[in-house]
Protein backbone atom coordinates (compact mmCIF):
# COMPACT_ATOMS: atom_id res chain seq x y z
CA UNK A 1 0.00 0.00 0.00
CA UNK A 2 2.50 2.81 1.11
CA UNK A 3 4.65 1.72 -2.55
CA UNK A 4 1.16 2.16 -4.21
CA UNK A 5 0.97 5.91 -2.60
CA UNK A 6 4.62 6.57 -3.34
CA UNK A 7 4.34 5.83 -6.53
CA UNK A 8 1.09 8.29 -6.95
CA UNK A 9 3.01 10.82 -5.42
CA UNK A 10 5.71 10.60 -7.78
CA UNK A 11 3.08 10.95 -10.88
CA UNK A 12 1.59 14.00 -9.14
CA UNK A 13 4.17 15.74 -8.95
CA UNK A 14 6.76 14.26 -11.40
CA UNK A 15 7.11 17.87 -13.05
CA UNK A 16 8.29 19.42 -10.19
CA UNK A 17 10.73 16.82 -8.87
CA UNK A 18 12.02 17.14 -11.72
CA UNK A 19 13.32 20.61 -10.91
CA UNK A 20 13.99 20.32 -7.12
CA UNK A 21 14.65 17.06 -6.68
CA UNK A 22 13.02 14.40 -4.68
CA UNK A 23 14.35 16.24 -1.49
CA UNK A 24 13.05 19.05 -1.91
CA UNK A 25 9.76 17.76 -3.11
CA UNK A 26 10.38 15.70 0.90
CA UNK A 27 11.13 18.99 2.72
CA UNK A 28 7.96 20.48 1.21
CA UNK A 29 5.51 17.79 1.83
CA UNK A 30 6.96 18.12 5.76
CA UNK A 31 6.10 21.80 5.76
CA UNK A 32 3.83 23.28 7.82
CA UNK A 33 2.64 27.20 6.67
CA UNK A 34 0.54 29.94 8.66
CA UNK A 35 -0.97 32.51 5.83
CA UNK A 36 -1.71 35.98 7.74
CA UNK A 37 -4.67 37.31 5.53
CA UNK A 38 -5.98 35.88 2.41
CA UNK A 39 -5.51 38.77 0.50
CA UNK A 40 -5.21 38.30 -3.28
CA UNK A 41 -1.38 38.01 -2.59
CA UNK A 42 -1.56 35.77 -0.04
CA UNK A 43 -3.92 33.04 -1.42
CA UNK A 44 -2.05 33.04 -4.64
CA UNK A 45 1.26 32.36 -2.72
CA UNK A 46 -0.54 29.86 -0.36
CA UNK A 47 -2.42 28.38 -3.72
CA UNK A 48 0.80 27.46 -5.40
CA UNK A 49 2.16 26.07 -2.42
CA UNK A 50 -0.76 23.94 -1.60
CA UNK A 51 -0.75 22.50 -5.54
CA UNK A 52 3.46 21.57 -4.84
CA UNK A 53 2.18 19.44 -1.80
CA UNK A 54 3.15 20.80 1.23
CA UNK A 55 2.10 19.10 4.51
CA UNK A 56 -0.72 21.83 6.01
CA UNK A 57 -1.62 25.19 6.05
CA UNK A 58 -3.51 27.45 8.59
CA UNK A 59 -5.24 30.89 7.22
CA UNK A 60 -5.33 33.75 9.59
CA UNK A 61 -7.92 36.60 8.66
CA UNK A 62 -10.92 37.95 10.38
CA UNK A 63 -12.14 39.55 7.56
CA UNK A 64 -15.46 39.14 5.80
CA UNK A 65 -15.57 38.10 1.83
CA UNK A 66 -16.24 41.43 0.19
CA UNK A 67 -18.27 42.06 -3.11
CA UNK A 68 -14.90 44.16 -4.36
CA UNK A 69 -12.73 41.13 -3.58
CA UNK A 70 -14.70 38.94 -6.26
CA UNK A 71 -12.53 40.99 -9.49
CA UNK A 72 -9.25 40.17 -7.90
CA UNK A 73 -9.35 37.07 -5.65
CA UNK A 74 -10.07 33.96 -7.51
CA UNK A 75 -10.28 31.74 -4.22
CA UNK A 76 -13.16 33.55 -3.11
CA UNK A 77 -17.07 33.41 -4.76
CA UNK A 78 -20.22 35.74 -4.53
CA UNK A 79 -21.98 32.58 -3.66
CA UNK A 80 -19.86 33.49 -0.28
CA UNK A 81 -20.38 36.66 0.15
CA UNK A 82 -20.60 38.06 3.98
CA UNK A 83 -18.66 34.86 5.25
CA UNK A 84 -15.13 34.50 6.95
CA UNK A 85 -12.71 35.14 4.31
CA UNK A 86 -10.13 32.35 6.02
CA UNK A 87 -13.09 30.05 5.87
CA UNK A 88 -13.51 30.51 2.04
CA UNK A 89 -10.30 30.26 0.70
CA UNK A 90 -9.23 27.29 3.21
CA UNK A 91 -12.31 25.54 1.64
CA UNK A 92 -11.59 26.00 -1.92
CA UNK A 93 -7.34 25.46 -1.46
CA UNK A 94 -8.18 22.02 -0.13
CA UNK A 95 -10.15 21.12 -3.07
CA UNK A 96 -7.28 21.99 -5.47
CA UNK A 97 -4.85 19.31 -3.30
CA UNK A 98 -6.47 16.52 -1.25
CA UNK A 99 -3.18 15.36 0.32
CA UNK A 100 -2.65 19.22 2.19
CA UNK A 101 -4.42 19.32 5.16
CA UNK A 102 -6.44 22.91 5.54
CA UNK A 103 -7.58 24.82 8.72
CA UNK A 104 -8.13 28.59 9.67
CA UNK A 105 -8.70 30.80 12.26
CA UNK A 106 -11.55 33.86 12.46
CA UNK A 107 -9.32 36.46 13.96
CA UNK A 108 -7.02 39.05 12.69
CA UNK A 109 -3.58 38.07 12.93
CA UNK A 110 -3.08 41.09 15.59
CA UNK A 111 -5.03 39.77 17.76
CA UNK A 112 -4.01 35.84 17.56
CA UNK A 113 -0.78 37.13 18.27
CA UNK A 114 -1.19 39.70 21.24
CA UNK A 115 -3.41 36.40 23.08
CA UNK A 116 -1.76 33.44 21.99
CA UNK A 117 2.19 33.85 20.48
CA UNK A 118 2.74 30.45 21.40
CA UNK A 119 0.26 29.38 18.19
CA UNK A 120 3.33 29.95 16.13
CA UNK A 121 5.25 27.21 17.80
CA UNK A 122 3.22 24.99 15.06
CA UNK A 123 4.58 26.35 12.13
CA UNK A 124 7.52 26.15 10.09
CA UNK A 125 6.83 29.35 7.94
CA UNK A 126 4.94 32.10 7.87
CA UNK A 127 3.52 34.10 5.29
CA UNK A 128 2.57 37.47 6.39
CA UNK A 129 0.96 39.63 3.84
CA UNK A 130 -0.35 43.13 3.70
CA UNK A 131 0.51 43.72 7.06
CA UNK A 132 1.94 47.47 8.60
CA UNK A 133 5.69 48.07 9.51
CA UNK A 134 4.68 48.19 13.08
CA UNK A 135 2.82 44.67 13.40
CA UNK A 136 5.79 43.22 10.98
CA UNK A 137 8.76 44.21 13.39
CA UNK A 138 6.58 42.50 16.28
CA UNK A 139 6.03 39.83 14.18
CA UNK A 140 9.75 39.27 12.93
CA UNK A 141 10.65 39.30 16.67
CA UNK A 142 8.19 36.77 17.95
CA UNK A 143 9.46 34.51 14.77
CA UNK A 144 13.23 34.83 15.32
CA UNK A 145 12.37 34.15 19.23
CA UNK A 146 10.71 30.60 18.08
CA UNK A 147 13.60 29.80 15.43
CA UNK A 148 10.21 30.35 12.99
CA UNK A 149 10.99 31.44 9.33
CA UNK A 150 8.89 34.47 8.06
CA UNK A 151 8.46 35.53 4.38
CA UNK A 152 7.14 38.95 4.34
CA UNK A 153 4.97 39.51 1.05
CA UNK A 154 2.86 42.84 -0.11
CA UNK A 155 1.77 43.95 -3.17
CA UNK A 156 0.66 47.66 -4.67
CA UNK A 157 -1.41 47.28 -7.82
CA UNK A 158 0.92 45.54 -10.51
CA UNK A 159 4.09 46.23 -8.06
CA UNK A 160 4.86 44.28 -5.06
CA UNK A 161 7.78 43.05 -2.93
CA UNK A 162 8.71 39.99 -1.43
CA UNK A 163 11.42 39.83 2.05
CA UNK A 164 12.47 36.76 4.01
CA UNK A 165 13.55 36.96 7.43
CA UNK A 166 15.95 34.90 8.98
CA UNK A 167 19.06 34.09 10.81
CA UNK A 168 20.35 31.85 8.54
CA UNK A 169 19.30 29.35 5.67
CA UNK A 170 21.17 26.68 4.24
CA UNK A 171 20.67 24.87 0.80
CA UNK A 172 22.38 21.88 0.43
CA UNK A 173 21.17 20.78 -2.93
CA UNK A 174 21.39 23.37 -5.21
CA UNK A 175 20.63 23.36 -8.77
CA UNK A 176 23.58 25.33 -11.13
CA UNK A 177 23.10 26.18 -14.49
CA UNK A 178 25.24 24.47 -15.55
CA UNK A 179 27.34 21.20 -14.40
CA UNK A 180 30.85 19.73 -15.33
CA UNK A 181 30.64 15.81 -14.57
CA UNK A 182 33.33 14.32 -12.23
CA UNK A 183 34.40 11.28 -13.94
CA UNK A 184 37.88 11.56 -12.01
CA UNK A 185 40.16 10.51 -15.63
CA UNK A 186 42.80 12.69 -14.42
CA UNK A 187 42.73 10.38 -10.87
CA UNK A 188 40.73 7.28 -11.55
CA UNK A 189 40.93 5.25 -8.74
CA UNK A 190 42.29 1.71 -8.70
CA UNK A 191 39.13 -0.23 -9.46
CA UNK A 192 38.12 2.51 -12.20
CA UNK A 193 41.51 1.85 -13.84
CA UNK A 194 41.42 -2.17 -13.30
CA UNK A 195 38.31 -2.23 -14.97
CA UNK A 196 38.81 0.11 -17.70
CA UNK A 197 42.37 -1.64 -18.83
CA UNK A 198 41.45 -5.19 -18.24
CA UNK A 199 39.57 -4.66 -21.79
CA UNK A 200 41.64 -5.73 -24.71
CA UNK A 201 40.47 -3.02 -27.61
CA UNK A 202 42.84 -5.23 -29.94
CA UNK A 203 40.64 -8.59 -29.41
CA UNK A 204 37.13 -7.80 -28.46
CA UNK A 205 34.34 -8.06 -31.14
CA UNK A 206 33.42 -5.43 -33.02
CA UNK A 207 30.38 -5.03 -31.76
CA UNK A 208 32.36 -4.31 -27.65
CA UNK A 209 34.19 -2.11 -29.40
CA UNK A 210 31.41 -0.23 -31.09
CA UNK A 211 29.86 -0.26 -27.31
CA UNK A 212 32.74 0.68 -24.84
CA UNK A 213 32.07 3.67 -22.88
CA UNK A 214 34.01 6.30 -23.25
CA UNK A 215 35.68 6.71 -19.96
CA UNK A 216 37.30 3.06 -21.27
CA UNK A 217 38.16 4.78 -24.75
CA UNK A 218 39.64 7.83 -22.97
CA UNK A 219 41.77 6.00 -19.86
CA UNK A 220 43.18 3.32 -22.49
CA UNK A 221 43.84 6.16 -24.82
CA UNK A 222 45.80 7.92 -21.69
CA UNK A 223 47.71 5.21 -21.10
CA UNK A 224 48.66 4.72 -25.02
CA UNK A 225 49.30 8.35 -24.72
CA UNK A 226 51.88 8.41 -21.61
CA UNK A 227 53.83 5.00 -23.38
CA UNK A 228 54.50 6.62 -26.39
CA UNK A 229 56.52 9.39 -24.62
CA UNK A 230 58.66 6.86 -22.86
CA UNK A 231 59.35 4.65 -20.65
CA UNK A 232 60.29 7.63 -17.67
CA UNK A 233 56.88 9.17 -18.34
CA UNK A 234 55.12 9.57 -15.16
CA UNK A 235 52.04 7.73 -14.64
CA UNK A 236 49.86 11.00 -13.97
CA UNK A 237 51.55 12.61 -16.58
CA UNK A 238 48.17 14.78 -18.36
CA UNK A 239 48.28 16.60 -21.89
CA UNK A 240 49.59 19.75 -20.64
CA UNK A 241 49.37 21.91 -24.42
CA UNK A 242 47.33 21.85 -27.61
CA UNK A 243 49.67 20.11 -28.71
CA UNK A 244 49.93 17.13 -26.27
CA UNK A 245 46.11 17.44 -27.06
CA UNK A 246 45.94 17.09 -30.20
CA UNK A 247 48.21 14.10 -29.83
CA UNK A 248 45.78 12.50 -27.47
CA UNK A 249 42.88 12.64 -29.88
CA UNK A 250 44.86 11.08 -32.66
CA UNK A 251 45.57 8.26 -30.42
CA UNK A 252 42.23 8.18 -30.13
CA UNK A 253 41.51 8.07 -33.68
CA UNK A 254 44.30 5.20 -34.24
CA UNK A 255 41.90 2.99 -31.75
CA UNK A 256 38.81 3.25 -34.06
CA UNK A 257 38.65 0.42 -36.17
CA UNK A 258 38.08 0.08 -40.10
CA UNK A 259 36.19 -2.27 -42.21
CA UNK A 260 38.69 -5.02 -43.86
CA UNK A 261 37.40 -4.95 -47.27
CA UNK A 262 37.73 -1.41 -47.94
CA UNK A 263 39.23 0.28 -44.38
CA UNK A 264 36.29 2.47 -44.17
CA UNK A 265 36.15 3.62 -40.78
CA UNK A 266 33.42 1.67 -38.53
CA UNK A 267 29.95 3.78 -37.61
CA UNK A 268 31.62 4.00 -33.96
CA UNK A 269 29.59 6.51 -31.88
CA UNK A 270 31.07 5.65 -28.37
CA UNK A 271 34.55 7.36 -30.14
CA UNK A 272 32.43 10.00 -31.31
CA UNK A 273 31.48 10.75 -27.77
CA UNK A 274 35.08 10.20 -26.64
CA UNK A 275 36.31 13.30 -28.78
CA UNK A 276 33.90 15.18 -27.04
CA UNK A 277 34.50 14.71 -23.72
CA UNK A 278 38.05 14.49 -23.98
CA UNK A 279 38.68 17.29 -22.13
CA UNK A 280 37.94 15.26 -18.99
CA UNK A 281 41.23 13.67 -19.43
CA UNK A 282 43.18 16.53 -19.00
CA UNK A 283 40.98 18.38 -16.72
CA UNK A 284 41.37 18.33 -12.95
CA UNK A 285 38.63 18.60 -10.69
CA UNK A 286 38.01 21.80 -8.92
CA UNK A 287 36.03 23.30 -6.45
CA UNK A 288 33.70 25.56 -7.02
CA UNK A 289 34.64 29.07 -5.99
CA UNK A 290 31.10 29.45 -3.90
CA UNK A 291 32.08 26.08 -2.16
CA UNK A 292 35.14 27.03 -1.24
CA UNK A 293 33.63 30.10 0.15
CA UNK A 294 31.94 27.95 2.59
CA UNK A 295 34.23 25.35 2.95
CA UNK A 296 36.47 28.24 4.49
CA UNK A 297 34.09 30.02 6.54
CA UNK A 298 35.17 30.47 10.03
CA UNK A 299 31.81 28.52 11.22
CA UNK A 300 33.36 25.66 9.57
CA UNK A 301 36.52 26.35 10.51
CA UNK A 302 35.91 26.03 13.95
CA UNK A 303 33.04 24.29 15.25
CA UNK A 304 31.64 23.22 19.00
CA UNK A 305 28.31 22.00 20.14
CA UNK A 306 26.29 24.64 19.36
CA UNK A 307 26.93 24.45 15.71
CA UNK A 308 24.07 22.99 13.48
CA UNK A 309 24.06 20.21 11.93
CA UNK A 310 24.91 21.65 8.45
CA UNK A 311 28.13 23.58 9.65
CA UNK A 312 28.96 20.14 11.21
CA UNK A 313 28.86 18.27 7.89
CA UNK A 314 30.69 21.43 5.90
CA UNK A 315 33.17 20.73 8.50
CA UNK A 316 33.70 17.02 8.10
CA UNK A 317 33.57 17.60 4.28
CA UNK A 318 36.38 19.98 4.84
CA UNK A 319 38.37 17.29 6.38
CA UNK A 320 37.85 14.88 3.78
CA UNK A 321 39.05 17.35 0.87
CA UNK A 322 42.10 18.38 3.27
CA UNK A 323 43.00 14.63 3.57
CA UNK A 324 41.43 11.74 1.80
CA UNK A 325 39.74 13.75 -1.06
CA UNK A 326 43.20 15.48 -1.94
CA UNK A 327 41.86 18.70 -2.97
CA UNK A 328 38.81 17.49 -4.34
CA UNK A 329 34.90 17.28 -3.43
CA UNK A 330 33.77 13.51 -2.58
CA UNK A 331 32.63 11.81 -5.69
CA UNK A 332 28.39 12.10 -6.24
CA UNK A 333 28.45 8.86 -7.83
CA UNK A 334 26.31 9.79 -11.20
CA UNK A 335 27.46 9.22 -14.88
CA UNK A 336 25.78 10.86 -17.56
CA UNK A 337 24.15 8.49 -20.80
CA UNK A 338 27.09 7.02 -22.92
CA UNK A 339 26.67 5.05 -26.12
CA UNK A 340 27.40 1.51 -24.19
CA UNK A 341 25.48 -1.97 -24.04
CA UNK A 342 23.48 -1.89 -20.88
CA UNK A 343 25.74 -4.68 -18.68
CA UNK A 344 28.85 -2.42 -19.76
CA UNK A 345 27.14 1.09 -18.57
CA UNK A 346 25.59 -0.72 -15.65
CA UNK A 347 29.17 -2.34 -14.35
CA UNK A 348 30.85 1.60 -15.13
CA UNK A 349 27.74 2.77 -12.84
CA UNK A 350 28.30 0.57 -9.97
CA UNK A 351 32.01 1.23 -10.01
CA UNK A 352 31.21 5.16 -9.40
CA UNK A 353 28.86 4.68 -6.55
CA UNK A 354 30.86 2.00 -5.00
CA UNK A 355 33.20 4.89 -4.91
CA UNK A 356 31.39 7.39 -4.02
CA UNK A 357 29.16 5.23 -1.13
CA UNK A 358 33.02 4.62 0.44
CA UNK A 359 34.15 8.72 -0.11
CA UNK A 360 30.82 9.55 1.90
CA UNK A 361 31.59 7.42 4.28
CA UNK A 362 35.06 8.71 4.90
CA UNK A 363 33.25 11.81 5.39
CA UNK A 364 30.83 9.84 8.01
CA UNK A 365 34.23 9.24 9.56
CA UNK A 366 35.57 12.49 9.92
CA UNK A 367 32.06 13.44 11.02
CA UNK A 368 32.34 11.10 13.66
CA UNK A 369 35.53 12.27 15.25
CA UNK A 370 34.36 15.83 15.10
CA UNK A 371 31.37 15.29 17.23
CA UNK A 372 33.96 13.17 19.77
CA UNK A 373 36.12 16.32 19.39
CA UNK A 374 33.56 19.01 20.57
CA UNK A 375 31.95 16.66 23.13
CA UNK A 376 28.86 15.58 21.33
CA UNK A 377 29.19 11.83 20.46
CA UNK A 378 25.85 10.82 21.04
CA UNK A 379 24.69 13.30 18.87
CA UNK A 380 23.72 11.49 15.52
CA UNK A 381 23.14 12.60 12.40
CA UNK A 382 22.10 10.48 9.59
CA UNK A 383 24.15 8.62 7.44
CA UNK A 384 21.57 8.99 4.35
CA UNK A 385 21.87 13.01 5.26
CA UNK A 386 25.36 12.88 4.81
CA UNK A 387 25.51 11.21 1.77
CA UNK A 388 23.21 13.49 0.32
CA UNK A 389 25.60 16.12 2.10
CA UNK A 390 28.05 14.96 -0.37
Amino acid sequence: MAEVQQDSKAKRYDRQIRIWGPEGQQNLENSRIMLLNCSPTGSETLKNLVLGGLASFTIVDGNKVHACELGNNFLVDSNRLGQSRAQVVTDLLKELNDSVLGSYVGDSPEELLDNNPDFLDSFDLVIATQMREQQLLKLDGLCRSKGVKLLIVRSYGLMGYMRASLPEHNIIASKPDSQVDDLRLTCPWPALLEWCTSFDLQRVDNHIHQHLPYVVLLLVALQAWRASLGPDTPPDRLPANSKEKAALKQTLTDMKRTQSEDCVPLDEENFDESFKAAFHAWTHPSIPSEVRAILDDPQAVTVDASSTNFWLLVAALRAFVANEGAGRLPLDGNIPDMHATTDLYLQLQRLYRDQAAAEAAAVEAHLQQILATIGSPSRTIPAAEVKHFC
